[in-house]
């Protein structure tokens, strides 16, 4: 009983902190306080403006960007804050937490890159006045060069999916992920649904015994990624990343190397009565280790702490034409000290 009642409280506490995450992010600023004690009205008369160095890029390639905050005077606005955000497939390199305030001339520099081949979106926002946002778009061209694997660091995704300049990234997707916690490999290949919280250490006792020690599962994280295939062609995967926002609680950003999948195989066409091909892809997120856990790709212990974080997966195929397939999913994971006495 009172480890059912530690699991109610830590699934609670993630529940009401997730809604929270929801709400925010549902903000458009009306109401916000500016923080520069001006009284600025964006809303009322103030503009705003963004204006990017280069929109049409090659992967792994950035430009610069410029944001000018004016008062109804044409003046410049000093030290309010904007933020900014991309869409999956752009990188926001500068700020990579996405807010900054203005400088004396109510101007605010940043850089993004092209992470992914397609056509993304970007935008920046004033913290009052639902009215003021400006979005760019980005055009990143292929291929992808050998090797790269991202923009260490960087920050943004949180705009969702773009649109890849291939049909086929529109037609193939992540539709599901699942992490398995529990140390049966094999869940992750069958029906199990998992769930999306991360054990970081080994500390319940599954016995009521006050003189034997029982302790609880405590395994490698395995990722179960369900793809759909809408297209005429398979496309087989075999590479997984993933970034992680906040990897120790405290706002560290991971950015994973790519590596293999545990199961790299073709996900089917479309089928003829219409359904797509569908496929559970498998990897690893962590290992264990003396102390505890490591996400994969990282080399310091996972704190003991609770704590959520925005995890974008990233994976990586060829389709039986030959063409590079690269498809996202990003997902809130919960860290932290989870019961796995039941399993």
């Amino acid at each position: 009983m009172k480890m059912n009642r530690i699991r109610f409280l830590a699934s609670l506490s993630v529940t009401v902190i997730a809604a929270t995450l929801v709400a925010c992010s549902g903000n458009t600023g009306g109401g916000e306080d500016n923080g520069n004690g001006t009284g600025f009205d964006p809303g009322d008369a103030g503009s705003l403006s963004f204006t990017l160095n280069d929109a049409d890029m090659q992967v792994s390639e950035s430009t610069g960007f410029i944001v000018a905050v004016k008062d109804a005077s044409g003046n410049p606005v000093p030290d309010i804050r904007i933020t900014c955000d991309t869409e999956v497939g752009l990188a926001l390199i500068e700020p990579n937490d996405g807010s900054q305030v203005t400088d004396g001339g109510g101007l605010m520099s940043g850089r993004l890159g092209c992470e992914q081949i397609g056509s993304f979106r970007v935008g920046c926002r004033l913290p009052v006045g639902a009215g003021r946002r400006e979005f760019a778009t980005v055009s990143c061209r292929g291929p992808i060069p050998n090797g790269f694997s991202g923009f260490p660091n960087a920050g943004g995704g949180g705009l969702g999916g773009g649109s890849g300049e291939d049909p086929l990234n529109d037609d193939v997707r992540v539709v599901g992920i699942s992490l398995f916690d529990f140390g049966n490999v094999e869940s992750g290949f069958g029906s199990g649904t998992g769930d999306l919280q991360i054990d970081t250490n080994r500390i319940f006792d599954c016995d009521d015994s006050a003189t034997t020690i029982t302790p609880e599962d405590f395994f490698d994280t395995v990722i179960g990624i369900d793809v759909e295939n809408f297209a005429a062609q398979a496309v087989n995967f075999s590479k997984l990343s993933f970034r992680v926002a906040n990897s120790d609680g405290a706002g560290t950003q991971l950015n994973s190397a790519e590596f293999a999948l545990i199961n790299s195989d073709e996900v089917p066409g479309q089928k003829s009565d219409g359904s797509p091909g569908t496929k559970r892809f498998i990897g690893f997120m962590t290992k264990v280790v003396s102390g505890g856990k490591e996400l994969v790709g990282a080399s310091s212990v996972l704190p003991s702490d609770n704590w959520i974080s925005n995890v974008t997966f990233r994976l990586t195929g060829v389709s039986t034409s030959g063409d590079e397939v690269t498809i996202t999913k990003r997902v809130a994971i919960a860290f932290g000290t989870y019961d796995r006495c039941d399993g």
